[in-house]
């Protein structure tokens, strides 16, 4: 699985469709004191290749599938509206202090999830592999109570597992079986039924989760349609397993305090999925925009 060493990944909740990256404090800058781990040690690898086997008898997209609907789609305006909150009520923000015991009534998790991209071995001479990534639940599905959750998430997993498969497919059905699907922090996995749309230079995906019978739609997470100044203190989403790290302050940074609750309060390392994995919010900056052609850019020019 394509992991950061013991497993360390970071999502942000900023997106911009006109710079290639969205230039935060990335993971290295937090400077996570973190030691090399075997594979036998991460026990999420073991879990989600678990949870790939018990959903692969589920109608789902493949791989194939998902990554040419991904070149289809690059670009694809989705019919859908998003609500916007200018100052979203504590039940639509991000749980940034982990203190929500319970989920929003009728709907389920706290609007994170992990994005999973596997294909399936049936042996120790045929082994799973896996591509992982995290994401977010958005406000964007149609009235009707059978559209899936729509999430967004990165693109370059995808791109990933699909480029394996190509590379590593044969006649041979065992070595052929793909599957991609969601965990939400609380609630049941969720297979990838299709791709709604794609910003291939941006790194960005829209995906649509297969509903599930028996749960509640999952909680989404408030967008908002301005982009971030420079300057402005950020939370950036790390998880990782098998154990979470040893976090070192050795360079100076903004201070955070969202909802009031303290830099080392939002900093501190919890159990994620189950204890599958660790999570916690890291504080940065944003520091800038750039062009496709890497000319920096300003908000408003």
């Amino acid at each position: 699985m394509p992991r950061w060493p013991r497993g360390v990944g970071a999502t942000s909740l900023i997106v911009s469709p006109y710079a290639r990256a969205i230039a935060v404090a990335p993971a290295s800058q937090l400077h996570e004191s973190v030691d090399a781990a075997s594979p036998d040690e991460d026990k999420l690898d073991l879990y989600l290749e678990h949870v790939a086997e018990s959903l692969h008898d589920q109608a789902h997209a493949s791989i194939q599938d998902l990554y040419h609907q991904y070149q289809h789609e690059a670009g694809t305006v989705i019919d859908r509206i998003v609500p916007y909150d200018e100052r979203p009520p504590p039940s639509r923000r991000a749980d940034v202090l982990h203190k929500a015991r319970s989920s929003v009534a009728d709907k389920e998790g706290d609007g994170l999830i992990l994005v999973v991209h596997a294909q399936i071995g049936s042996s120790k001479l045929v082994p799973t592999k896996l591509a992982v990534c995290s994401g977010f639940v958005i406000d964007a599905s149609l009235s009707n109570h059978q559209q899936g959750d729509t999430i967004v998430t990165c693109a370059h997993t995808l791109e990933q597992m699909y480029g394996h498969f190509k590379r590593n497919s044969t006649s041979d059905p065992r070595t052929t079986s793909t599957i991609s699907f969601i965990l939400p922090s609380s609630g049941k996995p969720r297979v990838i039924s299709n791709l709604l749309s794609s910003m291939p230079r941006s790194d960005v995906i829209v995906l649509e989760a297969q509903p599930v019978a028996t749960s509640c739609r999952l909680r989404p997470l408030p967008l908002t349609p301005f982009p971030v100044y420079t300057g402005t203190p950020v939370l950036t989403h790390l998880f990782g397993s098998p154990d979470p790290p040893t976090v070192r302050r050795s360079i100076a940074r903004t201070k955070v305090t969202p909802h009031r609750g303290g830099t080392e309060e939002v900093e501190s390392p919890i159990s994620w999925l189950g204890g599958h994995a660790w999570r916690r919010w890291g504080s940065g900056v944003m520091l800038g925009y750039r062009s496709y052609t890497g000319l920096e850019l300003e908000v408003g020019v």
